[in-house]
């Protein structure tokens, strides 16, 4: 056990000198300049893949049983081609759509079964599958997950989790979080480059620190493959869309401990909308180094380029009550929407021994975006035109994350332990100057486009600081072979610095100190079920106005049942999941809408979400989410008390199902089909409902030797999408994509 502790405190020592050389303090969000109409990670980098410990009797001693390493820890591992749970590891491929093995919810190599809270999978073979074009899109069938809340968007991917916005914190990228602050400049997600899209729903502040309450999004990058791999797509599709994508990897030395990859996209196209057109490049070079065994430095780089004309698809029928999905109620010569975004990082790994392995995870992203719109604030009496009013701003944010953390497996009497023990650090900064003024109104029946207005001068020149230090440590110990019992805890110090550079006097700054902690019991049962119980909670630094204000907070708590068919390909599973959120910022009608945080909302939902590969040849997924209770329970404002939260329908629930012809003359034909059913679902205060809807999605396609054939087509009927706030959103009508791939 001495021998335990030095490694422990050597390994410690080394991550927190790594982070005293990074060297910066900590800090939360504030609520920018939301101008659309108004509404007053670290997963391990796992390079080996480890086999379930063996199932052995523990032998009678006498004496205390002593720590020893588990014995499946393999240096080298052995690939086989098979699908099987042992060759599939937490940030690998998978074969089909249907994952196993997760490291968002615990930070460790974990298999789905034995994690106690709800963790959702999209493979990078189901968003092939289904052509994916978006995290909105990629995420359309996960339980507890409702995609482009805020209509059609083609600057952001807006996304709730059990009724929660999960739009701040941000999203995370292999295990490090790339954090917004509440205005523009924001990472957007390539889903192409990903190879697993992972939603942990409920708090993920005990491993993650700041987070939202609802769950977190987690995306893994394709890394470099020890196999030569090589892939080139052409998709054409309406609204006149072109697209590129290509991806090659495999050694880059004959004694394959140099990998390497390189994936990219390049998009244009049209959309539903007039004169709004979208602009992608994508690039994504990857290397992966393998210096000895259990050693492994994969360093990633990527870089986007995004051009496009912001304006969010609105619902607005002219005064023949007719609605027009393609209006655009912004000015053509005038709108823009630049993004230029770039990261770097690297997934470092070393085992010490055959207990430990230390890893440091860390990444740098900078993004730039140049912000020009004119967009709508209500009708006039008779609706027959819209008054508009035009924003502006230029932004940039620099992001530094890095998180380290030792693990250790071993073993005493019949108990196995995965022990967790991290520091991790943020350090985000954020330049914005922004400012809005009256724009021409526009006729709904007959727009004319180019009247003259000025140019919104500057009002808000800001800087802020975001930091965060967080310690935090987990055990896993399961307990002969059945009972796994989970328990982690942290704490956090998160600082946040607010820089008014037009009133000196207005600057301040503040650190908030936060312990959260997750405790779980789960039973693994020979049959195949895996009923559990957890506790989670999240805290989360806000701000408003240049104000800042003590953090919200949030406890979730989740009982539910996972089960694995045997001998087949699956995972299903049931969850009931009560949670408050407390703290958050509501506005004071009686004081001027002056931002308080007092608000808290009470949710209670179950879901329910099965894959499963039955047949050969045949995938089958299923998802349904009931949400009866979603209220505000607390707020300053008295007229929201007990109305349900706006943009969270009751009901929601999707089908997909997809098989491929295993043998005969078609053999590699295959057929999806899939329906989306939202329920309606109120706006602010109830005052409009957004009406339900159901969606119905179809693919064919076909493989033979190295190429592959597609058609896919999402909102077949070409139904109205509709979501409220105190404004209505159209989301995207129906897209027809055809596809040509050759892998070799």
């Amino acid at each position: 056990m001495s021998r335990l502790r030095g490694v422990a405190r050597s390994s410690l020592t080394v991550a927190m000198m790594t982070v005293g050389i990074a060297g910066v303090k900590a800090q939360e969000p504030p609520s920018s300049a939301r101008q659309e109409p108004q509404v007053t990670p670290l997963p391990p980098v796992t390079v080996e893949a480890q086999k379930e410990i063996p199932k052995k009797k523990a032998k009678a001693k006498s004496k205390p049983a002593k720590a020893v390493s588990a014995p499946n820890v393999p240096t080298a591992p052995q690939q086989s081609k098979s699908n099987s749970t042992q060759t599939e590891t937490a940030t690998g491929p998978v074969k089909g759509i249907v994952a196993t093995r997760s490291a968002t919810g615990t930070k460790t190599d974990t298999p789905l079964i034995e994690t106690p809270q709800s963790v959702s999978v999209v493979t990078a073979d189901r968003i092939s599958q289904q052509a994916v074009t978006s995290l909105n899109q990629a995420l359309a069938y996960t339980a507890g997950v409702m995609p482009a809340i805020w209509g059609l968007d083609t600057r952001f991917d807006w996304v709730s989790i059990r009724g929660f916005d999960a739009y701040q914190p941000g999203y995370f990228t292999d295990g490090l979080l790339a954090r917004n602050n509440n205005t523009w400049a924001v990472v957007k997600v390539e889903p192409y480059a990903a190879e697993r899209i992972e939603v942990l729903k409920g708090p993920p502040s005990v491993l993650y620190g700041q987070g939202n309450v609802g769950g977190m999004i987690n995306v893994v990058s394709k890394r470099p493959l020890d196999e030569p791999f090589n892939e080139v797509q052409v998709r054409i599709g309406n609204n006149n869309r072109l697209e590129t994508d290509f991806d090659f990897s495999g050694p880059a030395t004959s004694d394959g401990k140099l990998l390497y990859r390189l994936t990219g996209v390049v998009v244009d196209t049209d959309t539903q909308m007039d004169f709004v057109d979208e602009k992608e490049m994508f690039i994504a070079p990857a290397l992966t180094w393998k210096p000895e065994a259990g050693t492994t430095l994969t360093v990633l780089g990527q870089y986007r380029k995004d051009d496009t004309v912001p304006s969010p698809a609105t619902y607005l029928p002219t005064p023949d009550s007719k609605v027009r999905p393609n209006l655009f109620v912004g000015e053509p010569d005038h709108d823009k929407f630049e993004r230029e975004q770039w990261a770097v990082g690297y997934l470092f790994e070393h085992r010490l021994d055959s207990i430990w392995k230390v890893r440091q995870n860390l990444r740098y992203t900078s993004i730039d975006v140049d912000y020009k719109t004119v967009y709508g604030v209500g009708s006039s009496a008779n609706g027959a035109t819209l008054n508009r009013v035009a924003f502006r701003s230029d932004e940039t944010a620099d992001l530094f994350t890095v998180d380290n953390h030792a693990e250790a497996k071993f073993v005493t009497g019949s108990v196995q332990h995965t022990l967790l023990a991290g520091i991790d650090y943020q350090h985000n900064r954020y330049s914005i100057r922004s400012g809005s003024g009256a724009a021409s109104p526009l006729d709904l029946s007959n727009p004319v486009y180019g009247t003259d207005f000025d140019e919104p001068a500057i009002t808000t020149d800001a800087g802020t600081v975001l930091g965060q230090t967080g310690l935090y440590l987990q055990e896993q110990a399961k307990i002969a072979e059945r009972l796994i019992v989970t328990l982690g805890g942290r704490y956090d110090w998160a600082r946040t610095e607010l820089d008014d550079r037009s009133d000196n006097d207005a600057d301040q700054e503040k650190t908030d100190k936060a312990f959260t902690w997750r405790g779980a019991l789960l039973y693994r049962d020979p049959s195949g079920l895996a009923p559990y119980y957890s506790y989670s909670e999240s805290f989360f630094p806000q701000s408003a106005s240049g104000e800042l204000f003590e953090p919200e907070t949030g406890q979730q708590h989740e009982v539910g049942v996972k089960y694995e068919i045997p001998g087949i390909r699956s995972l299903f599973g049931v969850a009931a999941f009560d949670i408050k959120r407390q703290n958050y910022l509501t506005y004071d009608p009686g004081d001027n809408y002056a931002a308080k945080a007092t608000g808290e909302i009470h949710s209670q939902g179950i879901e329910f979400e099965g894959a499963a590969d039955p047949l050969p040849g045949l995938e089958v997924l299923a998802t349904y989410t009931w949400i009866p209770t979603f209220d505000i329970t607390k707020s300053s404002d008295p007229s929201e008390l007990g109305q349900r939260s706006p943009m969270v329908p009751e009901h929601t629930a999707s089908f997909w199902m997809h098989y491929q012809l295993q043998d005969g003359a078609f053999k590699g034909l295959g057929f999806g089909s899939g329906v989306r059913y939202i329920g309606d679902n109120p706006g602010y205060l109830g005052t409009v409902t957004a009406p339900d809807v159901t969606l119905f999605d179809a693919a064919i396609d076909y493989e033979i030797n190295d190429w592959r054939f597609a058609v896919n087509a999402t909102n077949l009927t070409d139904e109205y999408v509709i979501s409220c706030y105190s404004s209505c959103y159209l989301g995207e009508t129906r897209k027809v994509i055809a596809s040509i791939r050759r892998r070799w």
